[in-house]
């Protein structure tokens, strides 16, 4: 059975073919690099969840993009797209580039910074997303 991560991509792949009907061609270009680039990270199973993230950011800035995806999604029997690759809310907006995240369940076990506003980190441990730290309850 195919995971969801692998309908992400596959929905991926399937609508880089049809970004030059969805968009102008140099931005059809630039979001096409993007997302190729995106894919090939995602081949590393550590890389993957990073490279989903980024690939439905850039996706998100283009509207009609991101109905073309969420259609492909829901063919392929994805009933909520994007729901697990939502970038993490902050106070009065997303959480901003830099900001050390930690792990909740313990903080000095694992720490990363974000690398740019709307990932989602988790701890491979606990798995559990990672908060901003001084936001974990120590």
């Amino acid at each position: 059975m195919e995971s969801l991560e692998e309908k992400y991509l596959e929905a991926i792949r399937a609508l880089k073919s049809e970004l030059r009907q969805l968009l102008g061609p140099e931005e059809a270009e630039r979001l096409n690099r993007r997302l190729g680039q995106y894919l090939r990270w995602a081949r590393s199973p550590a890389r993957r969840e990073r490279a989903l993230t980024r690939a439905l950011a850039a996706i998100r800035e283009h509207p009609r993009v991101r109905d073309r995806l969420a259609e492909i999604l829901r063919r392929e029997g994805v009933e909520e797209p994007y729901r697990l690759y939502e970038p993490l809310p902050g106070e009065g907006g997303e959480i901003p580039a830099g900001t050390l995240m930690v792990c909740p369940v313990d903080p000095s076990h694992y720490r990363m910074r974000i690398q740019f506003v709307g990932q989602r980190l988790r701890c491979p441990e606990h798995e559990v997303d990672l908060v901003p730290e001084g936001r974990s309850g120590d």
